[in-house]
């Protein structure tokens, strides 16, 4: 710099930031050979964060880069979650059928998949989630049980 005298003026207000309470702020103005520079504004519940100044303005609110970052982040942690949630039904119920006695039975005319499984006790399982099991285990499909097919079931107690 050559010559130029530089000063730096402070004053004091209060503000309420849109509250009832008052806060501390101060006003700095620098002045360097005659020219004075925009006031920044700091207040001290904003710990020194520039206001109205010249790094632009600053408030208390999340902006929307932050808000879509933490929209990901709760859809995120939902989705694996949920993920971890099923994966531990499926290690439940497939340890539940692990040791099981299994029979086969002939199916018998109006039977169905559900009378089944409600004949069927296996600890810790639903009567739903021992019917999927049947389901799955007889290649059952959309037309259901055919009498006289021979059927796995497990526990069954006639």
């Amino acid at each position: 710099m050559s010559n130029a005298t530089q000063r730096k003026y402070t004053s004091y207000s209060f503000t309420t930031d849109g509250s009832l309470a008052l806060s501390p702020q101060s006003h700095t103005f620098v002045v360097i050979s005659g020219n004075v520079t925009k006031p920044a504004c700091v207040s001290s519940r904003n710990q020194g964060r520039v206001r109205n100044g010249q790094e632009g303005e600053r408030g208390d609110r999340i902006g929307p880069v932050s808000i879509a970052v933490l929209a990901l982040a709760i859809v995120a942690s939902v989705v694996i979650g949920s993920f971890g949630i099923q994966v531990a039904e499926a290690s439940r119920i497939s340890h539940a059928f692990e040791d099981v006695k299994v029979s086969k039975v002939a199916a018998k005319q109006g039977s169905s998949i559900w009378s089944y499984a409600e004949m069927c006790k296996v600890k810790g399982v639903s009567t739903k989630e021992i019917a999927d099991w049947i389901q799955s285990k007889n290649d059952v499909g959309v037309n259901g049980l055919v009498p006289g097919t021979e059927i796995v079931l497990p526990n069954y107690q006639a």
